[in-house]
């Protein structure tokens, strides 16, 4: 992971490099047009306009840039996407969904979004004052015969434990689960 990072560091710094020197050819070709030439910039104005020489398009440049990643990064995505031990981290990966916990006078309410998930495939305990909320997302099982054209999706399994507090009284505890949201209620003893 950190190699990833390191690596995600060097390219940003790259592109920064990149942006601040277009950004000062730019800056200068600026400044020969209007009339405030310095001779480096007459000089970089001479390279530009002579034949065969590429003209600076900074939105080009972008452009090309963006097509670059996105090619490196598809290959990444579609190298990973088909490798079977990939595929199997991926399965046995849990999602930790955010939560928001608050006291409401006589109750606690515990509030965490679960999109995607049948009602029925919920799964709420308590054990020792933690409270555990699992849920997995049922995906068709057709998939292997569909062609898809992009795949972003992978979240199947969410999990998420917190420590509930000395006067919830767990054995009142109601749940509902409305529009991806799911709502635990713990009455206070």
């Amino acid at each position: 992971m950190n190699s990833i990072n390191d690596t995600l560091k060097i390219i940003g710094s790259i592109l920064i490099v990149v942006l601040l020197w277009q950004g000062y050819m730019i800056y200068e070709l600026k400044n020969t047009i209007d009339g405030s030439s310095h001779s480096k910039s007459s000089v970089a104005v001479e390279l530009l306009q002579s034949p065969g020489i590429v003209r600076l398009d900074p939105f080009r440049e972008f452009q090309t840039m963006q097509q670059e990643f996105d090619r490196a990064f598809g290959r990444f995505n579609s190298f990973f996407a088909n490798d079977n031990s990939f595929k199997l981290a991926f399965e046995n990966f849990s999602y930790k969904p955010l939560l928001d916990m608050f006291s409401s006078g006589e109750e606690y309410v515990i509030k965490t979004d679960i999109p995607g998930v049948k009602k029925s495939n919920i799964d709420i305990k308590v054990e020792n004052n933690l409270l555990t909320i699992k849920a997995e997302v049922s995906e068709s099982k057709d998939s292997n015969s569909t062609s898809f054209i992009s795949k972003e999706r992978y979240v199947k399994k969410f999990a998420r434990t917190i420590s509930l507090a000395d006067d919830a009284d767990v054995s009142k505890m109601k749940s509902d689960y409305i529009d991806g949201v799911l709502t635990v209620t713990i009455p206070k003893k």
